[in-house]
C-alpha cells in the first residue's frame, strides 16, 4: 500500500506545472506559478479541511479542521503561518468540511464566515447545517493569541436535501464538503461528495422564509481526471470558492481543482457541468480551495500525506508579467508580433510577406520571382528564348551551319582540313607505313606531311593508353594470383599443425 501511495504521490507532483491541464473556454488565469510549495502547517491544523480569504483583510487566510475537532476558526497569513485562534461560542465540530466568506445578505456591506457542518460519511446525520457568523476586523498586524477570541453564531442553517430519484442513501442524504457564498448576491451553493465514483450534484441553499435549508439540486457532473482514472476515490469533491468578483468559480477534488466560467454558461447549474478547465495540485489529500484578492490565484491546502500527519498549503499565483503565456507580449506567445512563429512576422519562414520565403513573390530565390535567374521568363535568363544573347534567339544570331560543311579553320594553300568524318581511321594508310610510324611514308591526304602527324598523335595516344590499360590489369592479375598462393600455403601449413601448437 505503500508503494502504490508513492507512485500516486510522484504522479500527482509531476502533473504540476503551471497551466491547466485541460482548458474549454477563457479562463480567469491562463498560467499559474507556485509561489508557496507544500508548507507545512502547524500541528493544530493537522486535520485542515476548509480555506477561506478574509474579506476584511485580505493579507488572511480563514481555515479549519473537520470531524470532532475543536469548534475553532484559525487566521493563518500567506506563509502558513498561525497568527490568531477563535473559538464559535456554544457550536459543535460535528463534521465540519468547508468554509467560505461573503455578505452576510444580499447588499451587505457585512462580510460574514459560513461554515459547513454537513460531512456524513455514513449518509445517517439529520442535523447538518450551516453556520453564519459575522467575520470580525482582522488587524493589520495580528499576533499569536494563547486564549481564543470568542465568535457568536448569527444564525443556523438546516439543510434538508430534496428527493432524489437514486434510493441509495448516498444520494438521498449525501455527504457534502464544499460550500461557497456569491460575493454580491450572498447565495449558498453546495456540492455533494461521492466518494466511490459517479456524478456530484451541485445544490442552491434557500435562505429565507419558510423554504429556509432546502436544497435545490440544479446540475450534476462526474469529475473524472488524472488520479481519479486510477482511483475513483480521487475524482470526489472537497471544496469550493467563488472568485472575488463572482464571474468564475472553482471546485477542487482531492488531487484536482476544476474552474468554471460564469461569463460563457451565466446560470449555475449550466455552468457546473461545463467546466472551464481542470489542473492537477500539489496534495494527494487535498481539502481546501480559495480564490486570492485577485480573483484569479489559488489558495490550497492538504491533510495527512501517508499518514504522517503533516498538512500543507501552496499558493498557485496568477502570473500577469511577460512571463504569462496569455500576455500578449509575451514572446513565446504565438499572438505575439514578435514571435518567430506568429504566421504574421515578418522574420516567420513562413510568412509569404517574409523576403527569404520562397514562396515570398519578391524573393529572389522564387521560381516565379521575375527577377530570379533561373526564371524562364527572366529577360535575363540565359534559357529565356527572348533573351537576346540565348543561342537558340533567332535575333542576333549567325545563321545555322550547313551539316555538310565543316567549321574547321582551312589550311591555307592546301584547303580545308577534312572533318573528322573524313580523316581515315587509326591503322589506315595509304603509304607503307602504318599510322603509328611517326612521318613515315606517304599520306593520300593533302598536305600528307601535317596530316600524318596528326593522326600519328591521335594514334600514338590511343596507343599509350591501351598498354597502361594492359600494364594495370596484368599487375592486377598477378597480385591476386599472389595472394591466392599466399592463402593456400597458409592453408596447407595450418592443416599440418600439431595439437600442442
Amino acid at each position: 500500500m505503500t508503494k502504490l501511495r508513492l507512485a500516486l504521490i510522484i504522479f500527482a507532483l509531476a502533473g504540476v506545472n503551471g497551466i491547466p491541464g485541460t482548458v474549454y473556454a477563457e479562463l480567469p488565469c491562463k498560467s499559474f506559478e507556485q509561489t508557496l510549495v507544500s508548507k507545512q502547517l502547524p500541528s493544530a491544523l493537522e486535520e485542515i479541511s476548509g480555506l477561506a480569504l478574509s474579506h476584511t483583510n485580505s493579507d488572511y487566510i480563514w481555515a479549519h479542521v473537520d470531524s470532532d475537532g475543536k469548534p475553532e476558526l484559525y487566521v493563518i497569513d500567506h506563509q502558513g503561518n498561525l497568527v490568531h485562534t477563535y473559538t464559535v461560542d456554544g457550536a459543535k465540530n460535528v463534521d465540519w468540511e468547508d468554509i467560505a466568506v461573503g455578505p452576510c445578505e444580499a447588499g451587505s456591506a457585512k462580510s460574514c464566515i459560513y461554515v459547513a457542518d454537513l460531512g456524513d460519511n455514513l449518509f445517517s446525520r439529520k442535523d447538518k447545517k450551516i453556520l453564519i457568523i459575522e467575520e470580525p476586523a482582522l488587524e493589520g498586524s495580528l499576533t499569536a493569541n494563547t486564549e481564543p477570541i470568542k465568535l457568536q453564531v448569527m444564525k443556523t442553517i438546516a439543510v434538508s436535501y430534496p428527493k432524489a430519484d437514486e434510493t441509495e442513501a448516498k444520494f438521498i442524504n449525501p455527504d457534502s464538503e464544499s460550500i461557497m457564498v456569491h460575493p454580491e448576491t450572498a447565495e449558498i451553493f453546495v456540492v455533494s461528495k461521492q466518494s466511490d465514483g459517479g456524478a456530484q450534484s451541485l445544490y442552491h441553499v434557500l435562505r429565507s422564509g419558510k423554504e429556509a435549508g432546502n436544497l435545490e439540486k440544479l446540475g450534476s457532473y462526474e469529475f473524472k481526471g488524472g488520479l481519479g482514472m486510477l482511483w475513483e476515490r480521487y475524482n470526489a469533491t472537497t471544496g469550493a470558492d467563488f472568485s472575488s468578483d463572482g464571474k468564475h468559480f472553482a471546485v477542487r477534488t482531492y488531487a484536482e481543482i476544476y474552474e468554471f466560467d460564469l461569463s460563457v454558461w451565466p446560470e449555475m447549474g449550466e455552468a457546473f457541468v461545463h467546466p472551464a478547465a481542470r489542473f492537477q495540485t500539489a496534495e494527494i489529500q487535498g481539502e481546501g480551495v480559495a480564490y486570492d484578492a485577485d480573483g484569479k490565484s489559488l489558495i490550497t491546502s492538504g491533510e495527512s500525506v501517508l499518514g504522517k500527519g503533516v498538512a500543507t498549503m501552496n499558493i498557485f499565483s496568477c502570473r500577469t508579467g511577460t512571463e504569462n503565456p496569455g500576455n500578449p507580449d509575451n514572446p513565446d506567445n504565438p499572438e505575439n508580433p514578435e514571435n518567430p512563429e506568429n504566421p504574421e512576422n515578418p522574420d516567420n519562414p513562413d510568412n509569404p510577406e517574409n523576403p527569404e520565403n520562397p514562396e515570398n513573390p519578391e524573393n529572389p530565390e522564387n521560381p516565379e520571382n521575375p527577377e530570379n535567374p533561373e526564371n524562364p521568363e527572366n529577360p535575363e535568363n540565359p534559357d529565356n528564348p527572348e533573351n537576346p544573347d540565348n543561342p537558340g534567339d533567332a535575333e542576333g544570331q549567325d545563321p545555322p551551319q550547313d551539316p555538310g560543311t565543316s567549321d574547321k579553320p582551312s589550311d591555307p594553300g592546301n584547303g580545308p582540313v577534312p572533318s573528322e568524318a573524313e580523316q581515315p581511321e587509326s591503322g589506315e594508310s595509304s603509304g607503307s607505313g602504318n599510322a603509328s610510324d611517326v612521318g613515315s611514308g606517304s599520306s593520300s591526304q593533302p598536305n600528307g606531311g601535317n596530316s600524318g602527324v596528326n593522326q600519328n598523335n591521335a594514334g600514338g595516344g590511343s596507343s599509350s593508353c591501351s598498354i597502361a590499360s594492359g600494364l594495370v590489369w596484368g599487375s592486377a592479375w598477378i597480385g591476386l594470383m599472389m595472394l591466392l598462393g599466399c592463402v593456400f600455403v597458409c592453408a596447407r601449413r595450418r592443416g599440418r599443425r600439431t595439437p600442442s601448437e
